[in-house]
C-alpha cells in the first residue's frame, strides 16, 4: 500500500521522513525530485499493508514539519486523476499551428480520447 506525502518542506529528506514515520513502520520511501535534484515537495511512501497506511494517514494528515501540514492520502499513481471532478486531461504541446481540434481527435482516437480542444494564443 502506496502513502501521498505532499507539502513537504523542500530540504526534508527520505531518511528524515522515515525517521518522522518510524512508528507507523513504513517499508521504504522515495522523495520525487525535479531534473536538478531538488525536492517536488511530495514523496511516495510503502507499507506493508493498507492497515498501517491508514493509520499513518489518521497520524500524519496535518501534521506539521518545519511550518508546512503535510498532505497524506492513498496515492493514486502517476497520472492518475482525481476521481472526485471525474475529468483526466492531458497537455499536449509543440502542436502543428495550423492543427485543428477534429485532427487532434483523431490524432489520439485510438487512446480513447473523447474530446480535444486546441488553445491558441490571442496572437493566433
Amino acid at each position: 500500500s502506496n502513502l501521498y506525502i505532499g507539502n513537504l518542506p523542500w530540504n526534508l529528506s527520505e531518511e528524515q521522513l522515515m525517521t518522522i514515520f518510524s512508528d507507523v513502520s513504513p517499508v521504504s520511501c522515495h522523495v520525487l525530485t525535479n531534473m536538478y535534484g531538488r525536492s517536488r515537495g511530495f514523496a511516495i511512501m510503502k507499507f506493508t499493508n493498507e492497515e498501517k497506511m491508514t493509520i499513518a494517514i489518521g497520524k500524519y494528515h496535518h501534521f506539521e514539519v518545519s511550518g508546512r501540514k503535510l498532505e497524506c492520502r492513498p496515492d493514486r499513481g502517476p497520472g492518475k486523476a482525481d476521481p472526485s471532478n471525474g475529468k483526466k486531461s492531458v497537455f499536449v504541446g509543440k502542436l502543428p499551428a495550423d492543427i485543428e481540434d477534429e485532427s487532434l481527435s483523431t490524432m489520439f482516437a485510438s487512446m480513447g480520447v473523447v474530446n480535444s480542444k486546441v488553445e491558441r494564443h490571442a496572437d493566433g
